[in-house]
């Protein structure tokens, strides 16, 4: 049901040509590639759309439809990396907020890392967190003491993602070389992070954000 609602919003912003008449009528009835694509996704047949929305994309490479409707397939078949590869293209190309919301609902869906899910889209005004959907994890030796923590300030871009990470406090961790070099490590790690980017009035938002490291 919710892949049946996002493709469905995403058809239905396709914007409508002039009213076109005669042979033209007739031609505009031949069902188009996205079409086929939006018929497929609703039975489920993810796979199968690929090689079209490939095809499609070689084409016109902005479409943004076009990566939505990848993004979606490639969340669905669990393809994470390429999802959210075409999911930061279709996020950079500025889609509308009902755009953003068709596609951003199934990515969440099959990636967030946290739950409970927050919405994606609050009241007229509000800013919406970020939703991390994808994290890298640093190479942290043993001897660092568990319940140790490293915060950070950091730009979550509207691409969804990581700038100018920079550590705003450090709990737990001896000063030195040693905590220097976990400290580089650990913001190596957070600017690989991905997130379904903050919104404003339903559209994607750059935020200055709060990014927690524990040692467990």
């Amino acid at each position: 049901m919710l892949l049946r609602i996002a493709t469905a919003c995403l058809a239905a912003l396709v914007l409508a040509a002039p009213g076109p008449s005669g042979a033209e009528e007739a031609a505009a009835r031949v069902p188009s590639p996205l079409d086929e694509v939006r018929a497929l996704q609703e039975e489920g047949k993810h796979e199968a759309t690929l090689p079209l929305l490939d095809e499609l994309l070689r084409d016109a490479p902005d479409s943004r439809e076009a990566l939505g409707l990848r993004a979606i397939a490639n969340a669905e078949l669990g393809r994470q990396k390429e999802s959210l590869d075409d999911f930061q293209r279709f996020l950079e190309l500025d889609a509308s907020a009902d755009e953003f919301l068709a596609v951003a609902t199934v990515i969440v869906k099959a990636f967030a890392v946290v739950r409970p899910i927050p919405d994606l889209v609050g009241p007229p005004g509000e800013v919406t967190a970020p939703v991390l959907v994808y994290k890298e994890s640093p190479d942290v030796p043993p001897s660092v003491s568990r319940g140790s923590r490293l915060m950070f300030m950091a730009l979550i871009q509207a691409n969804g993602r990581v700038k100018d990470v920079k550590l705003h406090e450090a709990r737990g961790l001896p000063k030195g070389p040693k905590a220097d070099t976990l400290t580089e490590a650990v913001t190596a790690a957070l600017l690989e992070y991905r997130y379904v980017p903050a919104t404003q009035d339903g559209k994607p938002t750059a935020v200055l954000f709060t990014m927690v490291f524990d040692f467990r």
